[in-house]
């Protein structure tokens, strides 16, 4: 998905910059995903595709409340997310003044520790804008359909609220 988007920015002329580097992520991963969280991974491969169209549903209806209780293991400090988004803040927030596409992990989104939690915090007000409908094409070797019309991402608008 990150580089389907990149690419599709740099057609239209856009620039694209990251959040942090490669080295920062498979550090990330590293310092936070166990043994046990792989074994599950690896046990739940029959079920994958059943819980993505699942959270493809969720995340379409915009129902926050179940993707957290999908997403967020209780009792467990997202250290993978958490945070990392605190230190996307400032790179972010520049961003607001003039427009920018942000494009992140879903659970990335969720949780106490998640943006949408994070720049409410900050002050600013966060609301779901409408998505829509987009054509997405697809390689061969992700599907063995050619392209299906998807959900485009759902874009959040924020504005600093006055306190």
């Amino acid at each position: 998905m990150d580089f389907a988007l990149a690419e599709r920015a740099r057609k239209r002329g856009i620039s694209v910059t990251g959040l942090e580097t490669w080295a920062q992520q498979v550090n990330a991963i590293a310092t936070s995903v166990t043994a046990a969280d792989l074994s599950a991974a690896i046990h739940g491969r029959h079920t994958a595709a059943c819980e993505l169209a699942r959270l493809r549903t969720v995340y379409g209806a915009g129902d926050l409340a179940e993707l957290t209780r999908m997403l967020v293991i209780p009792g467990r400090e997202n250290e993978l997310l958490d945070e990392r988004n605190r230190r996307w803040l400032p790179q972010i927030e520049p961003h607001f003044e003039r427009g920018a596409f942000i494009a992140v992990g879903l659970g990335h989104l969720i949780g106490d520790g998640g943006l949408l939690a994070t720049f409410e915090r900050a002050g600013y007000r966060v609301e779901r804008a409408p998505g829509e409908r987009v054509d997405q094409k697809r390689p061969p070797s992700a599907s063995p359909t050619a392209s299906r019309a998807t959900t485009g991402a759902t874009a959040l608008r924020t504005r600093r609220s006055r306190r």
